[in-house]
């Protein structure tokens, strides 16, 4: 897929700062709802219970002016106490006093006939709404009382005969006015607050999330401005919020990984170009000089011999770069496994041993039988392959090789110590660098530098300490450490 089809695929889902800004504002209309709710209610049940305060001490006054002599009601009403249940009075608050059966005993003089049509509350004691048919609004209370006596007769009102104790039913009402018009400002007032704090929580949560969201604004442009000529960049730790802090330092050692990857491969690619610029050149010169003077060839035999040695020297540098080049990536995972160190060293000898011979080395292996590692065979193969292939390469004529096993705090550390008489302390820093070759110990091309840059990379893919020593003068040591131990070391061998 191109990259641009790639791009044109992706749909990205809102933006993390709107997602926030409507949270935010949402929460803030919900809390505001709510308490708009909840004051409203307060304030109208605060209103509704005074009201109903004001008709139970109603309720009360006018049945205690309710008495009975015999089978007769006795109502004691004096007009200027109740001025609001005179004639003409405003229908608003009325009251109508009614038997068992719900027959109109008595009412007031401003009782309206659509209250006697209204129907009377299941229980007594209770308040209620009621709407007439003209659409207004009454708060009713209705109570159930047995007269007190009298003591003298006064508008007496006629009961049915029979039990002179019958109970009778107090209704009372009066407009819902005083409660409604209060509740509906209260409404406007509400909502118009309501607006205005969802709008200054917008505006505070806009701010906030801005505000919140510039660590992770820098962190996208940082990461927009990035590319392959860059990498040299790091993310700012100083002042991340915590949340943040794990991205950033991942994001950096990211960046660190691919600086250094750049680095392996431009450094790759500019040794094979300097490394094979020469036997290129050489490869050409030859092969010009062939076909410009063909009798200039006088000896065919030597003049290939030449080309194949040329051809062998790359050979060696690409396979030697590429074998550097994958255990640098990590191609491969490492599989340790128990390994006898002394079979390995064996394997990398015996094929030099007649090469060593014809140089006059001395050679003394001191390494247990039991001596076994945990650790990758064939990574360890490989690192001391090199190691003794250079140590017989390199060695001075006449001189000693030997290779030894220690143990150090736990673990082992081998050692391969071999003569010299041309290395300097100051060119033990240049060992392990790639090319790097000392003109007096080249052996004719047969090495090409990249050995110890080979034993490096695996020393450190396996977590090994690799050192360069020049204790004396003459005496070369290269050392392996912390080399993971399997078993306790019975014996150590003898020196061969």
């Amino acid at each position: 897929m191109s990259t641009a089809t790639a791009t044109a695929s992706v749909h990205p889902a809102p933006s993390l700062r709107r997602r926030l800004m409507l949270l935010a504002v949402f929460g803030a209309a919900v809390a505001a709802l709510l308490g708009a709710v909840a004051a409203h209610a307060v304030f109208r049940a605060t209103l509704e219970a005074e009201l109903d305060d004001g008709l139970t001490t109603r309720a009360r006054a006018l049945s205690a002016l309710v008495q009975r002599r015999g089978y007769r009601l006795v109502v004691r009403i004096d007009p200027a106490a109740f001025p609001e249940y005179r004639t003409g009075a405003d229908q608003g608050s009325w009251w109508v006093l009614l038997d068992g059966s719900g027959n109109l005993l008595l009412r007031s003089l401003n009782a309206p006939d659509a209250a006697l049509a209204t129907p009377m509350a299941p229980t007594t004691g209770i308040f209620r709404d009621l709407v007439l048919p003209s659409s207004r609004r009454l708060r009713e209370h209705q109570v159930v009382f047995i007269p007190a006596p009298a003591d003298e007769d006064e508008d007496e009102v006629r009961q049915p005969r029979g039990d002179t104790v019958n109970p009778v039913r107090l209704r009372i009402a009066r407009d819902r006015s005083a409660i409604d018009r209060p509740a509906a400002v209260l409404s406007g007032v509400l909502a118009a607050v309501g607006v205005l704090v969802v709008a200054a929580a917008a505006a505070a949560a806009s701010l906030a999330v801005r505000w919140l969201l510039r660590p992770l604004a820098s962190v996208a442009s940082f990461a927009e401005d990035l590319d392959s000529d860059r990498l040299d960049r790091r993310l700012a730790t100083a002042g991340i919020p915590v949340e943040l802090l794990p991205v950033c330092l991942q994001l950096n050692a990211l960046l660190d990984r691919l600086a250094e990857g750049f680095a392996r491969e431009k450094r790759f690619t500019g040794d094979v170009a300097h490394e094979l610029r020469t036997p290129v050149a050489e490869l050409r010169a030859l092969s010009e000089m062939a076909l410009t003077w063909p009798d200039s060839v006088a000896d065919p035999a030597r003049h290939h011999g030449q080309v194949h040695a040329i051809a062998g020297r790359m050979a060696g540098i690409v396979d030697g770069l590429l074998a550097l080049h994958r255990h640098e990536q990590q191609a491969a995972a490492a599989a340790p496994a128990p390994v006898a160190l002394a079979g390995l060293v064996d394997a990398a000898w015996w094929p030099r041993s007649a090469a060593a011979a014809a140089k006059g080395l001395r050679w003394s292996c001191a390494v247990a039988a039991d001596a076994v590692v945990v650790d990758d065979a064939r990574l360890l193969a490989v690192a001391l392959d090199n190691l003794i292939g250079n140590a017989v390469e390199y060695a001075a004529v006449g001189g000693a090789l030997a290779v030894e096993v220690v143990a150090v705090d736990g673990g082992l550390c081998l050692t391969v110590t071999n003569t010299v008489d041309d290395l300097a302390p100051a060119d033990l820093s240049h060992l392990g660098e790639r090319f790097w070759r000392k003109d007096a110990a080249r052996s004719g091309g047969a090495h090409c530098g990249l050995g110890l840059s080979l034993v490096r990379a695996i020393c450190a893919r396996l977590g090994l300490d690799l050192g360069f020593a020049l204790p004396a003068p003459d005496r070369f040591v290269v050392s392996i450490g912390n080399l993971r131990l399997a078993q306790p070391i019975a014996s150590a061998a003898a020196p061969a």
